[in-house]
Formats: structure tokens, C-alpha cells, sequence
């Protein structure tokens, strides 16, 4: 499945991600929160028609603040070429130099 990688942040007790087909996030293919770590490595590969852009943003919380939205990430599900030989990995990423973000937020 796809891994999804972002910058820690310091003062973060979790982060909310949301996966969408449009850059206003109107069509939310995948939304989550309370995620603890700066990755997201269990998305189903269900989740995402082939040769379509997802764009995909974050941003982390605390028990008080909210950051804000990481600059916008994207990715294009293609199970015409394979990452490995494994079986179990189906599907390619393209541009993948863009899974990581700076995120350029902060908690306020």
C-alpha cells in the first residue's frame, strides 16, 4: 500500500490526514485523525482507482490547538507497473519525491 510521510512536529500529540480527488478536498477519498505517528502505511489499495491524482494533506493537533493544512502532496495510483516483485505490492506511486512535505505549520 501507499506510505504517506510527513515532518514531525514537536508539539503534535497526533495528526489529521485527508486524501482527496480535487485540491479543494471536497470529494474526501480517505479522512483520518488521532494518527500518532508521521506516516500512514495501512491505506487498502481499495481505497484508490488506477491512474487517478489524489492529493493528500496534514496537520497536526493537540489537546488544545490545531495546526494548520501542510502544503498540498499528490500521488497517482497506477497498477500497471509494480514497486517490487511481491505480490502483495500491486500497484506504483508515481512522483514519489512528493510524498514528503515540510508542512509548514505550526500550533498556534
Amino acid at each position: 500500500p501507499p506510505v504517506l510521510l510527513w515532518t514531525s512536529l514537536l508539539l503534535a500529540d497526533a495528526y489529521e490526514l485527508n486524501i482527496s480527488t480535487d485540491i479543494e478536498f471536497l470529494n474526501l477519498t480517505y479522512a483520518a485523525s488521532g494518527i500518532v505517528t508521521n506516516y500512514v502505511s495501512d491505506l487498502s489499495p481499495t481505497l484508490f482507482n488506477d491512474g487517478v491524482t489524489y492529493y493528500w494533506r496534514v496537520r497536526g493537533y493537540d489537546s488544545t490547538n490545531t495546526g494548520s493544512w501542510s502544503s498540498l502532496s499528490s500521488f497517482i495510483f497506477d497498477t500497471s507497473e509494480s514497486i517490487s516483485t511481491n505480490s502483495n505490492a500491486p500497484f506504483f506511486l508515481r512522483e514519489v519525491c512528493r510524498y514528503c512535505s515540510t508542512l509548514p505549520m505550526r500550533l498556534v
